[in-house]
């Protein structure tokens, strides 16, 4: 289960210090920086629109290079697979609601990513972020294994899943 007494699901966006870069505390820039990320994606997939070569084109590519950083020469397990890539989510924002690590198909369930308010602040839906998935998706392909996901729009969710490829 999440600590939401340590999380707060609604980023802050306004601080009080109006100018000064250094005033601000290592806890108010990762804020910024979370959200930051976050709309960066949220409006490059907004851009891309309906174009589906283009965004297929595009997915392929971020994780062809994001492929690169990972040591795709091992043998990973499922669970180290979804253990990386829940790593990143929490470093872009999101919170990690349940974790079940054991067995062949480690799974868990992540929210606030995107964040709701930043999607509406933004006027973005917050599907925009779905194509992150995809390249998670290609990711663990590289590896060896396959993601499975579903997002549950409703309660802000996204499901996840690594298991042996088909």
């Amino acid at each position: 289960m999440p600590n939401h007494e340590l999380e707060s699901t609604e980023p802050e966006v306004g601080y009080e210090i109006e100018h000064g870069h250094a005033a601000h505390t290592d806890a108010e820039l990762l804020d910024q920086s979370q959200l930051n990320a976050q709309s960066l994606v949220l409006a490059t997939f907004e851009a891309i629109g309906d174009d589906q070569e283009l965004l297929d084109c595009m997915v392929d590519r971020i994780a062809a290079t994001f492929a690169k950083a990972w040591d795709t020469d091992r043998e990973w397990q499922p669970a180290e697979v979804l253990d990386s890539l829940l790593t990143n989510f929490r470093s872009f924002g999101g919170i990690v609601d349940s974790h079940e690590p054991e067995g062949d198909t480690p799974s868990a369930v992540v929210s606030d990513l995107p964040s709701p308010y930043l999607c509406e602040i933004l006027e973005v839906s917050q599907a925009q972020f779905l194509p992150m998935l995809s390249i998670c998706e290609r990711l663990a392909r590289s590896l060896g294994w396959e993601l499975e996901w579903s997002h549950d729009a409703d309660a802000g969710q996204i499901n996840l899943r690594v298991r042996k490829l088909a």
